[in-house]
């Protein structure tokens, strides 16, 4: 049984023209895993559904999760390594479309386009005093994780003539060669670098990798771009650089403890993150950095070969945990 856990609707459509004379089960977006039925084999499920042990242990027929999404941190590779569980996503669908929309944070946050844009919409003012941005020509540029998604950001860089550098744990030399950027360490990056943006998946390494310590070591007046994971940076970090200044401005599609988004929850870290999201520096949006007509047919169709080829023997393309 193919069980498919819906991020929108209209997926339904294009998942029941693949497979015209076979039952799929489809689920509600939003549905916990906790619902699939027991005899699937075959799980295709969106980021914002936890897939974790308790919830694979109702599934002794399942042999493949079909993330239709880059990461897989909501995912227990652990258990599926240790079940015969293939776990593929897709990697290249926004490797573009997330480089433009984090290319949009950092020119809407280096020039204070939403406050500006609320003052006349909202104010009906059209002073500038407080709404002095600066240029990205010729900054530094630092970029934390260099995949498909961070190298197409650099190369988009490039128009504006900046000093790259660059961290990775596996350096692709090619590209930096191509967008003449340099790899140094996570410390010199953070110290170099007039605009930071993390492109790094989210990892038990990477977790926090910006915290204090690294807020310390960044140049004054530093740009925060994440459109990756929200636990990259900590939270408690971020708020404190930019109520200091040390941070001018934060572009963020992720945030730490998103989860907690829409909920009364008063904790702490609600607490934390509301303060975050409310301060007039930060730009956010809420995971829509993958959101282009474009990608979300790249998507569907990704993950539609992935499960066929799986369904004829055939090794699939994008594995992230081989059986």
């Amino acid at each position: 049984m193919i069980s498919i856990i819906l991020n929108e609707s209209n997926e339904e459509a294009q998942f029941v023209a693949a497979w015209p004379d076979v039952p799929l089960q489809f689920y509600a977006a939003g549905s916990l895993c906790n619902v699939v039925h027991p005899d699937t084999t075959i799980l295709s499920v969106f980021i914002h559904t936890a897939v974790r042990a308790e919830d694979l242990a109702r599934l002794p027929q399942l042999r493949l999760i079909a993330t239709r999404s880059t990461g897989y941190d909501h995912i227990d590779l652990d258990y599926c390594a240790a079940h015969g569980i293939t776990v593929c996503n897709v990697p290249a669908y926004g490797e573009r479309t997330v480089a433009e929309y984090a290319m949009a944070l950092l020119l809407a946050s280096s020039r204070l386009l939403i406050p500006s844009t609320v003052r006349l919409q909202r104010d009906f003012r059209a002073d500038v005093a407080g709404l002095r941005g600066i240029d990205i020509f010729q900054k530094t540029i630092g970029i934390v994780g260099t995949g498909r998604i961070g190298r197409n950001f650099g190369r988009m860089c490039t128009g504006f003539a900046p000093t790259i550098v660059a961290y990775d744990v596996h350096p692709d030399h090619s590209w930096a060669a191509e967008v003449n950027a340099t790899y140094v360490g996570l410390d010199e990056l953070y110290r170099q670098s007039d605009i930071i943006s993390f492109h790094a998946p989210l990892t038990p390494q990477t977790h926090h990798m910006f915290g204090m310590e690294a807020l310390s070591q960044v140049k004054h007046g530093v740009i925060i771009i994440n459109t990756s994971r929200g636990a990259l940076i900590a939270n408690e970090a971020l708020l404190a650089g930019l109520d200091s200044g040390q941070i001018r401005a934060a572009g963020l599609d992720v945030e730490e403890y998103e989860h907690l988004i829409g909920t009364v929850t008063r904790t702490p870290e609600a607490h934390l993150l509301k303060d975050t999201l409310a301060h007039p520096h930060v730009i956010a949006s809420a995971h829509n950095a993958f959101n282009s007509h474009e990608a979300i047919e790249r998507i569907i169709t990704t993950t539609i070969d992935t499960i066929r080829k799986v369904q004829a023997g055939i090794a699939p393309q994008y594995v992230v945990m081989d059986r």
